[in-house]
């Protein structure tokens, strides 16, 4: 009666060891791909670019790990499993990848340097800062030919900043000038402030204030001159479209 329990029993034994084992690789692959989603709410509560770096190295092994558990599983003559895990973590880590790829390219093709964010900030702030001056002193701007002294003096502005000046060259300094015309206009008065330069990009060694005459020869920035207008907003202007701008607004 004991035999035949006991070649059942390495019956069972050898049934065991010829099933199948789910790959590791594959299951690896899986867990790192669903470690990366969840590293990017992470990014966004803490507005740190550092999560979503190590997700991009978390896709990257899952998708170096997602391959080799594929190649391992169709070579294993069956001895291993977990193909669709490892195909699931090869496509989404793949798709993420390429994305990624593609919008950074497109990135780096169509938006102009890094320090025109820069330029972007400074001239923002200065336009605010002009604009509540104006709202604290009767709707009158500070004098164009001593704006940035009036700001710092006034602190409406840090006096320690030095906004305005040539991120590129530290010996360039000052790259952005005042709408001469502005002076003794009140704010309230210009009838169109989304179209009224306020602060406009000059060329080196210009005078603190002026007008069109002050622009540089070529833009610095891809898509035009950068000019703050009189309702606080920046854009890039193209050249063309210059003279389209109010720089008087006492003209009718």
């Amino acid at each position: 009666m004991t035999e035949p329990q006991e070649v059942e029993g390495h019956r069972d034994g050898r049934d065991e060891a010829s099933k199948p084992r789910y790959s590791r690789l594959a299951v690896a692959a899986l867990v790192v791909t669903v470690l990366g989603f969840l590293l990017i709410p992470v990014a966004f509560w803490g507005q740190s670019h550092l999560p979503v770096c190590f997700a991009l190295l978390l896709w990257a092994g899952g998708l170096v790990m997602a391959i080799a558990a594929l190649v391992r599983i169709r070579s294993s003559g069956g001895r291993y499993r977990g193909y669709p895990s490892a195909v699931t973590a090869a496509v989404l880590t793949g798709i993420i990848l390429i994305t990624i790829t593609a919008v950074y390219l497109a990135f780096c093709h169509t938006t102009s340097p890094p320090w025109t964010l820069e330029c972007l900030s400074d001239v923002g702030q200065l336009s605010k800062a002009s604009i509540a001056y104006a709202v604290d002193h009767d709707g009158q701007f500070p004098n164009p030919d001593a704006w940035l002294d009036v700001l710092k003096s006034e602190r409406y502005i840090d006096s320690a900043q030095e906004l305005g000046n040539d991120p590129r060259d530290a010996d360039a300094g000052r790259m952005f000038a005042m709408n001469a015309a502005l002076a003794g206009c009140r704010i309230d008065q210009v009838a169109d402030p989304d179209r009224t330069v306020l602060f406009f990009e000059c060329r080196t060694g210009a005078p603190p204030a002026g007008g069109p005459e002050l622009l540089p020869p070529e833009p610095r920035f891809k898509g035009g001159y950068l000019i703050a207008f009189l309702d606080g907003h920046v854009e890039c202007v193209p050249r063309e479209k210059v003279g389209d701008l109010v720089w008087d607004p006492r003209q009718p």
